[in-house]
């Protein structure tokens, strides 16, 4: 946890709020990814439409 502190605010300091903001709230979507991919859990269509729509937002908001 102090680990994601310190690099959050090291983050903030070296970028845009606007930007890293949204990156470090998408670690659910990242969670889930690594849960599909590590312990083979099963991912449905809703959940899948949920992390895809939260990394466009994230590429959106990054682009602007």
């Amino acid at each position: 946890m102090e680990i994601a502190f310190v690099s959050f605010h090291f983050a903030l300091s070296g970028g845009l709020a606007s930007i890293v903001t949204p990156i470090s709230s998408i670690y659910v979507g990242i969670t889930a990814v690594l849960a599909w991919l590590i312990l083979k859990e099963k991912i449905n269509k809703i959940h899948f439409f949920g992390i895809a729509c939260a990394a466009i937002g994230v590429i959106l908001i990054g682009i602007s």
